[in-house]
């Protein structure tokens, strides 16, 4: 079933500096409502189907505080549903385990039984990002035709199979500092567009760029005291505001 769309254009200007510029075309389509705006992705008639996939050892109640975070922002024109990511030990690019596979199929399961069925936006959080990817893929063999894929500083290789699907590649930067998948993502990019999203939370991450890949979905992690040791913990805690800046 196809979408009915209201889109007007605006011209958004490209970020300054070395880092990117260029990359992110200045034209973009921007519905009128606000939402699912860059790069092809406008609000429907009816509910637009959200799935999103936690990085490595994303918990479902960190899935949960993740789409509650998005309903709260979005709306209801938006469907949200949050699945886990894949627990340690299995943070690679395969997609062969049980606990991956299950995460495809309940995300299938979960967009085929909707009321609302098209369009689906999947976003994938770093090494979610390959089990997003099949997800994207499931629903293109199921007949479905408008899906996008979002990847959220994640994977290079999660572009090598998602070809039914509008692409869309997420880095999140300040003034000094980019997330830490941004070389694989600006070199691996295949077939997608790469967005380039500023930081926008308070308090700065500033040079902490584990901060920054967190940013990507959370606006309120540069308090949350993130390193390199506890980021599994404390990238939807004690704070979590949804951003949506790869959505508008």
């Amino acid at each position: 079933m196809g979408s009915t769309f209201k889109i007007r254009e605006i011209r958004v200007p490209t970020l300054s500096g070395s880092k990117g510029t260029g990359y992110l075309g200045a034209l973009v389509r921007v519905s009128v409502l606000g939402f699912l705006a860059l790069f092809g992705f406008a609000t429907p008639a009816s509910a637009t189907q959200l799935v999103v996939v936690g990085g490595c050892r994303a918990t479902p109640a960190d899935a949960q505080i993740w789409s509650d975070g998005l309903k709260k922002a979005l709306g209801p024109e938006f469907q949200v549903y949050g699945f886990e990511g894949p627990v340690s030990g299995d943070c690679g690019s395969a997609v062969t385990s049980p606990a991956k596979l299950s995460i495809i199929s309940r995300a299938v399961a979960a967009v085929k039984t909707a009321p609302h069925t098209e369009p689906v936006i999947v976003a994938g959080h770093s090494a979610g990002s390959v089990i997003a990817e099949k997800i994207v893929m499931g629903l293109a063999a199921e007949g479905f035709t408008d899906l996008h894929f979002v990847n959220l500083d994640g994977f290079p290789v999660a572009y090598l199979g998602a070809t039914k699907a509008d692409r869309v590649c997420v880095i999140l930067r300040n003034d000094i500092a980019e997330s830490p998948n941004a070389p694989d993502m600006k070199n691996h990019c295949v077939g997608g567009k790469l967005l380039y999203l500023p930081e926008v939370g308070t308090p700065s991450c500033r040079d902490n760029s584990w901060c920054l890949h967190f940013a990507t979905l959370n606006r309120a992690i540069g308090g949350n005291g993130i390193t390199t040791s506890n980021w599994g913990t404390q990238g939807y805690r004690p704070t979590f505001v949804a951003e949506t800046g790869w959505l508008k």
